[in-house]
């Protein structure tokens, strides 16, 4: 994990549970309102969201970009199947769940697992997993979880989206801070061993996620397709703090709005690049506008046109032949390539069992207990 700062440890509050007490529950974060908080304003997080009266008057930021703020946020943070919220619906649905649970798996040691996230190597942990249940729309799936040295890991696969993620408790400085977890010395003459465990010791975090979407579009599909691209089918890339409110996001896909596009913001003005998904991929071009409104015209300053993720676009890929095209056509036609963020793009998605979409674990991982 980037950046990770192994001070600030008195600034954690820790519990001691043994294997034989009741109520040692995980006590993990929802992430929803997590990433809310970092979330610019102007994009919907939680400090305030404009009146369409004011959006009125205030305007769209001119640009010949061809796209706006407002595309990024009906997209990716409003109701829809691309939206990071309707991705975490499962997710924070089941951290609730298992919350309120207890089981051996919670102090046992995490397993170490990769994944492999678009063209990155990830490590994550596991200790404990719960099933989804098989529908008549899909494959049982699963969630798991794993806290080691105060970072929290947690994979979700089910329906038609995936996560991967990393949980951070934050110094006062909005740095992650990870503590090596050391056992008690056995006490004299007991009959257990006490183990520590994580309570819910932070109000601040930052999120790292991973997420794709249009996993059941050949199965069960929409507007009476069913093919890989008859759905929405693409990936995201997000980093959310909550004390520097510093949020990122990088995309790509079909049916996305963007062939592929990356977002900064600094809590103050946001950064746009990216190339518009509009009958084939447009040519890349940017945007600045203030984090207040997204609305606003903003100058952004050399630090924020650095993103710290990496690009995503997609490359040239051929359609099931089923699904209407972005040239607005049906048949054996092909997606264009993204011009973000470079001619060609670098992420392959065709619908196969190799590209970028299956970047995590298909079920528990070995070792992990069951909750």
């Amino acid at each position: 994990m980037r950046g990770i700062h192994f001070g600030w440890m008195a600034s954690l509050l820790w519990m001691v549970v043994c294997q034989s007490c009741t109520g040692n529950s995980p006590n993990l974060p929802l992430v929803t309102p997590i990433i809310k908080s970092a979330t610019p304003t102007g994009l919907g997080g939680t400090s305030r969201v404009l009146s369409q009266r004011v959006r009125q008057s205030v305007g769209a930021a001119p640009s010949s970009v061809g796209f706006s703020v407002q595309d990024i946020k009906d997209r990716f943070f409003s109701d829809g199947p691309t939206s990071v919220y309707s991705l975490l619906k499962a997710v924070d649905r089941t951290i609730a769940d298992i919350n309120i649970q207890s089981g051996d798996c919670i102090t046992q040691t995490p397993v170490a697992y990769p994944i492999n996230p678009f063209g990155e190597t990830v490590t994550l942990y596991a200790q404990c997993y719960h099933l989804y249940p098989a529908s008549t729309e899909s494959n049982a799936g699963f969630f798991q979880f794993g806290v080691k040295d105060n970072l929290i890991y947690i994979s979700s696969m089910g329906g038609q989206g995936r996560t991967a993620m990393i949980i951070s408790p934050l110094d006062a400085n909005g740095k992650p801070v990870a503590v090596p977890v050391v056992n008690p010395v056995r006490a004299p003459n007991s009959d257990y061993t006490p183990k520590p465990t994580l309570a819910k010791i932070a109000s601040s975090y930052q999120v790292e996620l991973w997420g794709g979407v249009g996993y059941l579009n050949g199965s069960v599909g929409c507007n009476n397709v069913k093919a890989w691209d008859g759905c929405s089918y693409g990936i995201l890339h997000l980093i959310a703090n909550t004390v520097t409110k510093t949020f990122e996001l990088t995309v790509a896909g079909m049916g996305f709005g963007f062939c592929g596009a990356s977002l900064k913001s600094d809590g103050t003005n946001i950064y746009v690049s990216g190339s518009l998904d509009a009958a084939g991929c447009q040519p890349t071009n940017s945007l600045c506008v203030a984090a207040s409104d997204a609305i606003t015209p903003a100058t952004c300053g050399s630090e924020l046109k650095k993103f710290g993720l990496n690009a995503l676009g997609r490359k040239s890929a051929k359609s099931s032949g089923l699904a209407v095209t972005p040239q607005g056509t049906t048949g054996p036609d092909t997606y264009s390539a993204s011009t973000y963020p470079a001619d060609g793009g670098n992420v392959l998605l065709n619908g196969t069992s190799s590209d970028h979409l299956n970047f995590g674990p298909t079920a528990p991982t070995a070792g992990a207990g069951a909750l």
